[in-house]
């Protein structure tokens, strides 16, 4: 049963359906992940009993797939974040860009907040490919290794970092940047609403925008409530072995 002090990334954890819930009304549940139920309804001004009513409803619809991510074994979920989202990303952030620079250059005269929204995507852009290569040389290798070192019984794998616990700090960081990104990518969208007066281009890349958004959310919340704090506790079992 969800309670008032849940944090919303432990409710996303336990069961992936409360995404599309949380989704929907604007509470973020990767970044925002460790916020208790009650305190990101306030913030987002709902009712707590009535988000938890709608929660429980679409987790007892059987009918619905139910990927419980938080079951996967580790090395399995690292496998998983790369090959479907990280995948998605190196897939789709060349075409927004072509979008985004398209709208800008065609429309940003007569609207400056698509020369913003340029400016502010572009930062993703740069960014966020050099974020998944960092998780994909680092972090995703030694979790493997951290798996095999526990399933053989054998000794700690070499770290050239240290703890795990140093990359993931700033993978963390570098998650709530991204979130603080598109939460203005949103803003200077309206919410993602379609202008009335806007051409194809500009509907297309605010629909490929938000679905961007949605991936992300769900990415960065199966790396932050999930994967890398059974990364970090995996470890310490591994070295207390």
């Amino acid at each position: 049963m969800i309670q008032v002090d849940d944090a919303v990334g432990k409710i996303v954890a336990k069961d992936y359906r409360a995404a599309d819930v949380f989704h929907k009304k604007g509470i973020d549940f990767c970044c925002g992940g460790k916020k208790p139920l009650s305190l990101a309804c306030a913030e987002k001004g709902l009712d707590t009993e009535g988000v938890i009513a709608d929660l429980t409803e679409a987790l007892s619809d059987d009918s619905k797939a139910n990927t419980l991510f938080d079951n996967m074994p580790l090395d399995e979920l690292a496998r998983y974040v790369e090959e479907k989202h990280h995948a998605y990303v190196y897939e789709n952030l060349p075409i927004l860009k072509h979008y985004v620079e398209k709208v800008a250059r065609t429309h940003g005269g007569n609207y400056p907040e698509l020369l913003s929204l340029y400016d502010v995507f572009m930062e993703t852009y740069e960014d966020l490919q050099f974020h998944l290569q960092k998780e994909e040389k680092m972090i995703f290798p030694y979790v493997k290794a951290l798996v095999k070192a526990q399933k053989e019984d054998a000794p700690m794998p070499f770290s050239p970092f240290g703890t795990v616990a140093n990359p993931i700090r700033v993978m963390n960081d570098e998650h709530d940047t991204e979130g603080d990104r598109f939460r203005r990518i949103r803003a200077l969208l309206n919410d993602y609403e379609v202008p009335r007066y806007a051409c194809m281009t500009w509907r297309v890349m605010i629909q490929k925008l938000e679905e961007f958004e949605k991936d992300l959310h769900q990415h960065i919340h199966i790396e932050n409530n999930i994967l890398f704090p059974k990364a970090e506790r995996l470890e310490n079992l591994v070295a207390m072995a």
